[in-house]
């Protein structure tokens, strides 16, 4: 019973300073924890398997909530790896008056690093002034894989020849099963848009013809356009004439 009344109550301290140490919550990117943490860069915490799949050079609006009022300012930097070399993508992004109810809530545009990146990390400061010689800082950091930007492409024809057939299913099996080169725009192949290229995706183009079965996802079989959701595929090169 001891033992059980000891754990217990170590328990509840954990539970306890772990919510005293969230101030700030971000919101988008998708951050690796909830709490914002004081120890840096990323509060010790490892990153996760499944980094958010931005285009490199784009502009993305960060958000973030404070439920736990401070004076001072933010700052959101980038690492392009191992959570090092972190940098500075806007400064002194001003604290709001305390709200009448509920948290305060926080948006900043910033452009990405140009260059692709595997293991990059979006970090949010939180830099609180209330001894403006000694701020106390809070950590918050969310993983990003930064791709090339997309290349329009007509998804569900690799062929590339302006319309979907019989051919782009056959160009995804001879890479598949015959050792044959994987297609120049791989996004083009994906026709059923989950980031892998499988036989599925020859599938999907195969019931799409003959079967009635629903288009390739957007950009679709018709119109030539960016993928709306990249991934790891994507799409050195398309030439989009008229289907």
């Amino acid at each position: 019973m001891a033992s059980l009344r000891f754990f217990l109550v170590a328990a509840l301290l954990l539970v306890s300073s772990s919510a005293a140490w969230s101030h700030v919550r971000l919101l988008y990117p998708k951050p690796r924890v909830q709490a914002s943490l004081k120890v840096g860069p990323c509060g010790g915490v490892a990153r996760t398997s499944s980094p958010i799949v931005l285009e490199a050079g784009s502009e993305i609006v960060v958000e973030w909530d404070e439920f736990v009022d401070h004076p001072g300012y933010y700052q959101i930097s980038f690492s392009m790896g191992g959570d090092k070399d972190f940098v500075l993508l806007l400064d002194q992004i001003g604290d709001k008056r305390p709200p009448s109810s509920g948290p305060n809530l926080y948006s900043a545009t910033v452009t990405l690093p140009s260059t692709p990146c595997e293991e990059g990390t979006l970090q949010l400061i939180q830099v609180m002034t209330e001894n403006p010689s000694r701020p106390s800082l809070y950590f918050s950091c969310a993983d990003i894989r930064l791709v090339e930007p997309g290349v329009d492409f007509r998804r569900g024809d690799p062929g590339n020849d302006g319309a979907v057939g019989v051919e782009d299913a056959i160009i995804t099996l001879e890479h598949l099963f015959a050792g044959e080169p994987a297609p120049v725009c791989s996004d083009a192949a994906d026709a059923n848009d989950d980031g892998d290229l499988d036989v599925s995706d020859a599938i999907r183009i195969l019931v799409f013809l003959f079967a009635g079965g629903p288009a390739p996802p957007a950009p679709g079989p018709d119109a030539c356009g960016p993928d709306p959701a990249p991934d790891r595929l994507g799409c050195s090169s398309y030439g989009c004439g008229e289907a």
